[in-house]
């Protein structure tokens, strides 16, 4: 049988290894988001000058 000590441990490895689990979910998600952002500098702007997306059209 495992001891008290043995089974506090092993929940506390647990908990940490689910926490770095996430930080490495959150940092992939980071890096995709940053990928994204940089490659959006590239695209044309090709956004539509009829305020349809601004609402500036409802505006008059």
């Amino acid at each position: 049988m495992q001891s008290e000590v043995q089974k506090q441990l092993q929940a506390r490895q647990c908990a940490i290894f689910q926490i770095l689990f996430q930080l490495q979910q959150e940092e992939e998600l980071f890096h995709e988001l940053h990928h994204l952002q940089s490659v959006e500098r590239y695209l044309p702007s090709d956004k539509p000058s009829d305020g349809i997306l601004d609402g500036s059209a409802y505006s008059s």
